[in-house]
């Protein structure tokens, strides 16, 4: 389990957990995203985060089906 924070800025506000567990052939993945308070989660997708991590998980799971 990683821990992180968005820009690295740990006063952000914005703590990013990813878990990484094997699972047959394969690899689980979870991801929860904590924020200060709602109106710093709205903002988020307000500015298209979910649209941005849709694009970056998209790209990463082309990249493992090809190899």
């Amino acid at each position: 389990m990683t821990h992180e924070y968005f820009n690295g800025d740990t006063s952000s506000g914005q703590e990013i957990i990813t878990d990484l567990v094997a699972r047959g052939a394969g690899t689980r993945m979870t991801q929860v995203m904590r924020y200060a308070n709602a109106e710093a989660r709205a903002a988020a997708i307000a500015i298209g985060m979910t649209d941005g991590l849709d694009e970056v998980y998209g790209k990463l799971e082309a990249l493992l089906i090809a190899e």
